[in-house]
C-alpha cells in the first residue's frame, strides 16, 4: 500500500493498493541462485554453440493497481504478462513477453473513457 500526502486543504492523504505475484519454470532444469533478498546470475547447464540449448525459462507475472481512495479516483488497472527467457550463456538472454492490460482509469480528464484494453 502506498500513502500519498497532500497540500491541499480540504483533501485527505490517499492510500492506494497494488500487488503483484510471479512464477517461473525452468523448462531446462536450472534454478536461480537466492541470496540476502536478491536474485543471483543464472548459469546454463549447457551453452549454445556447445552442444547445448541453454536455459529456458516460461514466466507468468500478474499485478494489480488501484488508484482511488476518497476523493481521489484515478482509477484501476490489472497487467496479465506471459514471457519466453532464453539464457544462451552466463551473460547473454533473449526475452519474449505478451502483456494484456486492463485499465479502468477515472478522473476527469477521461470522464466517459469505461475500459481500456490492451495486449502488447
Amino acid at each position: 500500500m502506498w500513502k500519498v500526502k497532500g497540500t491541499q486543504a480540504g483533501f485527505d492523504d490517499a492510500d492506494y493498493d497494488g500487488g503483484y505475484i510471479f512464477g517461473s519454470w525452468f523448462m531446462s532444469g536450472e534454478s536461480r541462485k537466492y541470496k540476502k533478498g536478491a536474485f543471483g546470475r543464472l548459469s546454463p547447464k549447457t551453452t549454445v554453440g556447445k552442444g547445448g540449448m541453454a536455459a529456458r525459462e516460461l514466466a507468468a507475472r500478474y499485478s494489480y493497481v488501484s488508484l482511488d481512495d476518497g476523493d481521489t479516483a484515478g482509477g484501476e488497472q490489472t497487467n496479465d504478462t506471459l514471457g519466453l527467457n532464453w539464457y544462451t550463456t552466463k551473460y547473454v538472454r533473449f526475452m519474449a513477453n505478451y502483456a494484456y492490460v486492463d485499465a479502468d482509469p477515472i478522473n476527469t480528464a477521461t470522464a466517459g473513457a469505461d475500459n481500456v484494453d490492451q495486449a502488447c
